[in-house]
Order: structure tokens, then sequence, then C-alpha cells
């Protein structure tokens, strides 16, 4: 097994906030669905350390975005997608796959009331193998889930 502990700041385009176009109000009070969603990535063709990491953290802002809007498409007028925090992030090559381990800032939007949601920060966990990708979350750096235990078997959401 072996245990690396990844800190990438090559990976600015997970750094920050990445925003996604909102809702813009049309004549008469109409809505125009503009909400534009983080892409859902290709799973490496092949598996390493960084492709591992770099697909992980494509798939959680795409992941969690995804699945905010799509129970509550018609109340949110703009979001900004979820940032990954890869400079702690921890990639592990397992037996059964790579594991990565990274902190996440969770997606914030605006509704079209004019109310706000900042849902904070959270870590989670991903087992990326060839066939399947697992993914647990967690609490806190104190408390990590294994993916190889607590995972579920995910999917990207549609938009």
């Amino acid at each position: 097994m072996r245990l690396t502990a990844v800190a990438v700041a090559v990976l600015l385009v997970f750094a920050g906030c990445s925003g996604a176009t909102d809702g813009v109000a049309g004549t008469d009070g109409e809505t125009r669905d503009t909400l534009d969603l983080p892409p859902c990535p290709d799973r490496p063709d092949t598996l390493t350390g960084a492709a591992a990491l770099q697909y992980a953290t494509a798939f959680e802002e795409a992941y969690v975005t995804r699945l905010r809007i799509r129970d509550r498409r018609d109340e949110i007028a703009s979001v900004s997608n979820a940032s990954v925090r890869t400079d702690e992030a921890v990639v592990r090559e397992t037996d059964e796959g790579w594991v990565v381990r990274f902190g996440v800032s969770s997606p914030t939007w605006e509704y079209r009331d004019g109310s706000h949601a900042d849902c904070g920060g959270y870590t989670t966990a991903y087992l990326i193998t060839d066939q399947q990708v697992l993914r647990a979350g967690t609490t806190g750096p104190d408390n990590p889930a294994d993916p190889r235990e607590n995972g579920t078997a995910v999917e990207c959401p549609p938009s």
C-alpha cells in the first residue's frame, strides 16, 4: 500500500469557487432557466494517483452541485459550484483501487425569492477502480470514512 500526501496547487481549476451562470429575469416576472451545471468528467483510461485525484475532484464538483440543483431547480436563481480543496488531499493506492480524500466547500445558491443558502464544508472520500466509483462522506478530518467500507456507488446526476 502506498500512501501519498498530495498537495496539488496546479489544479487551479478547482481552487476557489467556479461559478455557474445564474438565472436571468425576463419580462413580466418570467425567469429563464440558464443554470449552467459543471460537466460530468470521464473516468480516466489509466488510473494513477494524479488521475484519480483529478477525476475525484472534478466528479465531486459536478456531483454535489448537480444534486443540489436537481431537486430545487425551479427555486434557484444562481449557484456557485462546490469548491474542492486539494491542498490537504490524500491519495492512496490500495489492492481495491485508489482511495482519494479531500475537503469541499459546499455550493452556495441564491433563491428566486432573494434568500441565500451556504452549507459550509465537509470532507469526502472516493474509491476509484476500473469498474466503479464509490463515495463516502464524512463530517470532518477526525472522522474519515473509508469508501471501501462505507462507500456508495455513484454516477453523475443528469442535468
